[in-house]
């Protein structure tokens, strides 16, 4: 978020908008070109002895409760640990799910809901390792 990320100041959703979110996802299997992507990307770091830790960013309730997302993000789970990749899930930080002000659609955080993720991934234990 604070180099490169999204600089738009954006609002988040009213709760009704928020409440008929649907899980944008159809499939519960990974994308075999994000899997490849993600194995490039640890091969370059780990030849550049770069250090990477890979984030899941928060997603809307509905998304973190549909069975296909946690499918997909089992897979990543599975496919960084293969790598010896360090991950941070979702469980490892805190944040305010139930806040549609948060979030401007299913998968995209706002701009208040990004200051947030920010604040709460600085003081994540898991990233203090």
């Amino acid at each position: 978020f604070r180099s490169g990320g999204a600089l738009s100041v954006t609002g988040g959703l009213d709760g009704d908008e928020y409440n008929k979110l649907a899980p944008p996802i159809d499939t519960d299997i990974i994308n075999e070109e994000q899997k490849k992507a993600v194995g490039d990307i640890v091969t370059l770091c780990k030849e550049n002895d770069i250090e990477v830790v890979f984030i899941e960013t928060p997603k809307s309730q509905v998304v973190m409760r549909d069975l296909n997302y946690r499918s997909i993000m089992e897979s990543y789970r599975e496919l960084l640990d293969d790598h010896g990749v360090q991950y941070i899930s979702s469980e490892d930080y805190k944040f305010d799910y139930d806040n549609s002000y948060n979030f401007i659609d299913a998968i995209h955080l706002s701009y208040q809901g990004r200051v947030n993720f920010s604040e709460n991934l600085l003081i994540c234990d898991k990233l203090a390792q």
